[in-house]
């Protein structure tokens, strides 16, 4: 997939850090991702999934 991201890439692209989205990962609260198969497997994000993550924590501000 030629828009995917390794959790480095991901962090900066995001503007967090790199323990940042593993930590996510743990808690199961952060952006989509899927694992590469076999050994030594890694984890990447497609940069679509990480716009989607940025768009659903969009805070409108209210007008007065």
């Amino acid at each position: 997939m030629s828009d995917s991201l390794d959790t480095a890439e991901a962090a900066e692209f995001l503007g967090v850090s790199p323990p940042t989205l593993t930590y996510w990962r743990c808690k199961k609260t952060g952006p989509r991702y899927w694992r590469t198969s076999g050994p030594g497997s890694r984890v990447r994000y497609a940069k679509s999934d990480l716009l989607a993550y940025m768009r659903d924590r969009i805070v409108e501000p209210e007008v007065a």
